[in-house]
């Protein structure tokens, strides 16, 4: 069985995807289609922009679900496919086109219009994707900056377990499958 597991914002980097849409010709396809619904202006920004330019939410969910699904078309011409797909937040979109229950043209529009209301219809306060800490000292952080200015809360904490929990859930399918099938062998010679 082949996962593939796509990360949410947070995961994006000046010039990923580059290597990519030099190399191959199905992930440069997804690259010249999203260019097709924005500009060579993103591609270029996308390419050879800034941390900051990416740390633009409206930039960064366009952006990874770009490269992320040319990643995967990259891929599939290799024969490699997966037989479950899963995403974390924004990641979802990814699956789902990796899955095939979307197209990305659909994905990318709908993510645009995701990182549009998140970034622009805040009417007070913002959104903040924080990496290396842990929840704790988020949370000392939030609760020292809102006795002195503002309320600030964590939405959500993402789990140092995930993989071991999709690693737990996948050895307990192949188990079942592995069960299954010996259960077909025995019920087959039984007959």
């Amino acid at each position: 069985m082949t996962a593939f597991l796509y990360p949410g914002q947070g995961s994006q980097a000046p010039g990923m995807g580059a290597d990519f849409r030099e190399a191959s010709a199905a992930a440069r396809d997804i690259f010249d289609r999203a260019a097709a619904m924005t500009s060579a202006a993103w591609l270029d920004t996308l390419f050879h922009g800034s941390d900051a330019d990416l740390a633009d939410t409206r930039m960064a969910q366009p952006a990874l679900l770009t490269v992320e699904v040319a990643i995967t078309a990259h891929l599939a011409a290799a024969g490699a496919t997966p037989s479950l797909c899963a995403g974390h937040s924004l990641g979802e979109y990814s699956a789902l086109v990796a899955a095939g229950a979307l197209a990305f043209e659909e994905a990318f529009r709908v993510v645009q219009e995701r990182a549009r209301l998140m970034s622009e219809n805040v009417p007070e306060g913002a959104m903040a994707a924080v990496l290396g800490l842990d929840a704790a000292a988020i949370e000392a952080n939030a609760s020292e900056h809102a006795a002195r200015t503002i309320a600030m809360q964590i939405a959500t904490e993402n789990a140092d377990n995930i993989l071991q929990e999709l690693s737990l859930q996948y050895n307990k399918l192949r188990q079942e499958s592995i069960t299954n099938q010996i259960l077909d062998l025995i019920g087959g010679s039984l007959q």
